[in-house]
């Protein structure tokens, strides 16, 4: 081939790749059942507005044809979320609206959102003005393409750079301590129904670096959702280090405690539930609920984050069993939900440390008729566990009230009540 025709398929190659133009050879990136995917952050980040990766490239098994509906599905599947999926150009966008406009199969960029944020940016796309790029007359493509170019509000800033005083300077040149720290964690929730835990799933969060709250063995840390989880905030929550070795030598490892808090929570909030799917809303009204409380490792930390719930917290029963002395509709409920949880469990146990705020609930405890596991070696349940004791102390406190009656629950034995009738 002489060099004029080699120059020549140069210059038609280098035309084809600057217009975006495919090679009719088709998508390479597209093995027999597969794709080759790198998943980016939801936002873009940094001086170059660029979305950010996350992760190794990753093969996503790609078994319907190759629309872009169908890769959003594969990848939703592959990464186990229901947020949805946005396929890019690349680390700085657009987002594709049909799968023709992507030009690169050979690595497919994608991110997840919840569906707030997607609504929100899709009007962000209606009202932006269309791009002329440097092809626009050889590619109807590239048009359409740079109308889809998403804009962040970063770029809706005024770019004017802040005044700065001299004595700020200086304290520039110190060390300022972030107040989040930004944690990738994998969250994984226990089945009450299937006995397990089920697949974890990856998130993102910023987590306060100093505590809000502080309870008998663990510190609590305000949290928010970057991915992974739905958007708002969270409580992560992490045991004390003057209180680890006593748990270490009560259960082993505060590894299994923890893991153990969220299996005692899937079932208080199974409990809750289950009551709710037995009394008549008209006449019982408002029931309990409890969120679900996820496990996790923090810098090598065992941690579990769950929603906060914002209003006043209040404590309607307490873990030794004994009931808040207020004659208030929540906490008649509270007692009829303990009472419930005695009678369905053939009175082995009794869901204590009725606490929250209204009829959300958090931070259970359960005691448990016998302390200790068949076997003797180990404890049932959590720290929070005074077993025997907390039953009697609750039995001894209650008196049935019209929402026991309304759940037909019978009388607890006892011996005479300290409370009088409700």
């Amino acid at each position: 081939m002489s060099k004029r025709a080699k120059w020549n398929g140069y210059k038609e190659k280098m035309a084809k790749k600057r217009c975006g133009k495919k090679d009719e050879a088709g998508p390479s990136g597209l093995g027999a059942n597969s794709l080759t995917v790198q998943r980016l952050t939801s936002t873009v980040e940094g001086k170059y507005q660029k979305y950010s990766r996350m992760g190794p490239l990753t093969l996503v098994p790609m078994e319907k044809e190759a629309t872009l509906e169908n890769i959003k599905e594969a990848c939703r599947k592959h990464f186990n979320t229901n947020m949805e999926c946005d396929v890019l150009a690349g680390e700085r966008g657009p987002s594709y609206q049909d799968a023709s406009q992507i030009q690169n199969w050979k690595v497919i960029h994608i991110r997840f959102l919840d569906n707030m944020a997607l609504e929100a940016e899709e009007i962000i796309l209606e009202e932006s003005p269309p791009i002329e790029q440097p092809c626009d007359r050889k590619s109807p493509k590239s048009s359409m393409m740079s109308s889809l170019k998403p804009t962040s509000k970063s770029s809706l800033k005024p770019t004017v750079a802040a005044s700065v005083s001299l004595s700020r300077m200086l304290d520039i040149g110190k060390l300022i301590t972030p107040e989040v720290e930004i944690v990738a964690v994998n969250l994984e929730e226990f089945s009450v129904a299937e006995m397990a835990w089920l697949e974890p799933k990856e998130a993102t969060i910023s987590v306060k670096i100093e505590s809000f709250a502080s309870g008998g063995f663990r510190d609590a840390f305000m949290a928010k959702s970057i991915n992974g989880l739905p958007s708002g905030q969270y409580v992560l929550k992490k045991y004390k280090k003057t209180e680890i070795e006593g748990i270490k030598k009560l259960f082993g490892t505060i590894l299994k405690h923890t893991r153990k808090v969220v299996q005692m929570s899937a079932l208080a909030r199974n409990f809750a539930q289950n009551m709710e799917e037995e009394v008549s809303v008209f006449e019982f009204g408002q029931t309990f609920t409890y969120a679900k409380v996820y496990y996790a490792s923090m810098n090598g930390e065992p941690v579990t984050i769950e929603p906060y719930i914002q209003g006043r917290f209040e404590k309607y029963i307490n873990n030794t069993g004994n009931i808040s002395e207020d004659d208030s509709e929540v906490v008649l409920k509270a007692e009829t939900f303990v009472h419930y949880t005695h009678e369905r469990s053939d009175g082995q146990l009794i869901v204590t440390d009725i606490q929250g705020v209204k009829y959300s609930l958090c931070d259970p405890e359960i005691a448990t008729s016998t302390l200790l596991t068949e076997e003797g070696n180990a404890i049932l349940f959590c720290c929070g566990n005074l077993s025997a004791t907390a039953i009697k102390n609750f039995i001894l406190g209650h008196k049935c009230n019209k929402y026991c009656h309304l759940l037909k629950l019978p009388e607890l034995k006892s011996q005479e009540s300290k409370k009088p009738n409700k």
